[in-house]
């Protein structure tokens, strides 16, 4: 789940800095400057669950950021946006 968040962090990055600049959060640099294979995991399973509803909170933010403002609507059909979109949505709504 980090790193479709993380590819689109920098899909966006590039296609909208100015609008990503205004979205980010302080944390986020810690969480997402590195691809998931490089990320060292929790070790808890609380922890990591932590996390997940983290990413998953960020990534929600970004898309209601996007719906909210009509010119930045065009970011949802940017694919690495709307693949992010598909996998939170996704994993936010299975079942525990």
């Amino acid at each position: 789940m980090i790193e479709p968040l993380h590819h689109a962090l920098n899909v966006l990055s590039v296609v909208s800095p100015d609008w990503l600049r205004n979205q980010v959060q302080p944390d986020w640099l810690e969480r997402y400057e590195h691809r998931a294979e490089e990320y060292r995991l929790p070790k808890s399973a609380e922890k990591r669950q932590e996390l997940l509803h983290q990413v998953g909170q960020d990534g929600w933010g970004l898309l209601a950021a996007m719906a909210a403002d009509p010119s930045s609507q065009w970011m949802l059909s940017i694919p690495a946006v709307d693949t992010d979109a598909s996998r939170v949505e996704t994993r936010l709504l299975a079942p525990r």
